[in-house]
């Protein structure tokens, strides 16, 4: 889930592999019984003690990486409160200014997913 504060967005360092050391955007399994904006939503918290709310959904996305491919349902929104702090699969939980992005080194094509979701944003992803 692209999570925007202040020009920024709510990233995520991965921890195990088969992404383990890559920057991403929270996210995870959808888990029995949720949907894909509870599980977009659990996975933000566990990954980064951040509760967030969504405004919007991007759309589908696939990611190839090392012959495993990842079907991804993109939701953009804000935190709602929280204490940002890393947990479950990442070492590290960051927010990372919008213009810095080249600076990460990102999983394959979500540095377009951000950008796409912070137009979507009513303020493109400034406002708190």
């Amino acid at each position: 889930m692209a999570v925007f504060q202040n020009g920024s967005i709510l990233l995520v360092r991965r921890a195990r592999p088969p992404l383990a050391g890559l920057w991403s955007l929270p996210g995870g399994k959808i888990e029995s019984g949720e949907n894909a904006t509870e599980a977009a939503c659990r996975e933000v918290l566990e990954e980064t003690g951040i509760i967030a709310r969504i405004i919007g959904q991007l759309g589908h996305n696939t990611i190839e990486h090392e012959e495993i491919r990842y079907v991804l349902d993109v939701f953009y929104g804000r935190p709602h409160s929280g204490a940002l702090q890393p947990g479950d699969d990442a070492d590290r939980a960051c927010w990372v200014r919008l213009e810095d992005l080249q600076n990460y080194h990102l999983t394959a094509g979500v540095e377009d997913l951000i950008l796409a979701a912070a137009a979507l944003m009513p303020d493109n992803g400034k406002q708190a």
